[in-house]
């Protein structure tokens, strides 16, 4: 009686995933990738088709080894695996998958990340018949370890960032003119853990990648421009107080980037952080400052947090049998980090919007 319960539940569950329908193209695409450059064993999951949204697909593999995770367990207790797919004008643009903690199940033994991602570029370009990422691998065999680093070969360029929470990044870049533009990034933790996949080429074009603005003259415009910038700043009493005349003290960073334009087209700019010392709330240090490398234009100015911003001594001196002193200290913390990460959070929002514009 309980294994006819089981698989009565198994057949009322399957119908809602199976009822939507994938373009045969963008559905054949996606599991010849994961079986072909992820390397996926397929053959070990019950691949389910939950959302199907044009361009975006989301599967949930489930280990065949286990009947009752496809049931509406509690979140914490199902595991499987969620595959996202997303594609632009037919071409695969990325693929994110995010295991439990059972992790992923290869066809083939897992080597260290160096060399899985080695193998995922080597398998993408035959996959996708893509002699240009087969180039790439060229200057992972020069790097030839996991390990942080930036090399580049002649119109191309390879940086390899880790991160101190464990995590992976091989970023294969077109490099012209000393800026990185389009191209594919493979992100993981270990093997077994999240893998990420971005081509960028499939919905990003490069534009104009002429530098005529140089580096001592983009400082000058970026710190022109925050002395004449003037806002409002309102504060949590309701009380607004208007800024100008900053004092710039500095330049806190100035360097390279590509970012969008109109159309999805990526253009060289200069980014330049500016310190300045007279801003209304002490955890802000200054105003990071985007330009056109191409003409000088200013494309955003966003304020970044005061790295060296500490809580004044005399505000840690806490009594225990005082709440109150404990809540100010507490609330001046929160306030602090909070206004860091929004900083921080507004910043990547931006390059995410316009990663995603059209």
């Amino acid at each position: 009686m309980l294994v006819i319960l089981i698989l009565t539940a198994l057949i009322v569950q399957t119908p809602r995933a199976q009822a939507s329908t994938v373009s045969p193209s963008l559905g054949d695409k996606a599991l010849s990738f994961l079986r072909n450059v992820v390397q996926l064993d397929l053959s070990k999951y019950r691949v389910t088709l939950y959302e199907n949204d044009g361009d975006q697909l989301f599967y949930k593999l489930y280990p065949i080894h286990s009947l009752l995770l496809p049931l509406r367990l509690p979140t914490w207790w199902e595991l499987g695996t969620d595959v996202f797919f997303y594609f632009y004008n037919g071409k695969l643009e990325s693929c994110t998958l995010s295991p439990s903690t059972e992790g992923l199940i290869y066809s083939h033994p897992v080597p260290d990340r160096f060399n899985a991602t080695l193998g995922m570029a080597e398998r993408f370009a035959a996959w996708a018949n893509d002699p240009w990422v087969l180039s790439m691998v060229d200057l992972m065999e020069k790097v030839g370890s996991d390990k942080t680093a930036f090399e580049v070969s002649g119109n191309q360029s390879l940086r390899i960032t880790l991160s101190s929470d464990g995590f992976g990044e091989y970023q294969f870049s077109n490099y012209l003119n000393g800026v990185e533009y389009t191209g594919v990034t493979i992100s993981m933790g270990e093997p077994t853990s999240d893998v990420f996949f971005t081509d960028s080429r499939a919905f990003e074009t490069i534009g104009n990648t002429t530098i005529g603005v140089s580096r001592e003259q983009a400082i000058g415009i970026a710190e022109d421009y925050v002395k004449n910038y003037s806002f409002n700043e309102t504060f949590g009493n309701g009380t607004i107080v208007h800024v100008s005349n900053l004092n710039v003290t500095g330049v806190a960073s100035a360097g390279l980037t590509s970012d969008l334009g109109e159309n999805l087209t990526l253009f060289p700019f200069w980014d330049v952080s500016e310190n300045v010392s007279n801003m209304p709330l002490p955890a802000i240090g200054g105003f990071e400052v985007e330009l056109s490398a191409n003409n000088g234009a200013i494309k955003s100015a966003l304020q970044f947090a005061n790295s060296n911003f500490q809580i004044p001594p005399s505000l840690l001196f806490i009594s225990t049998d005082n709440s109150t002193e404990i809540l100010i200290v507490a609330t001046i913390a929160v306030v602090t980090l909070t206004i860091a990460v929004l900083l921080f959070l507004a910043r990547r929002e931006k390059k995410l919007s316009n990663n995603k514009a059209g």
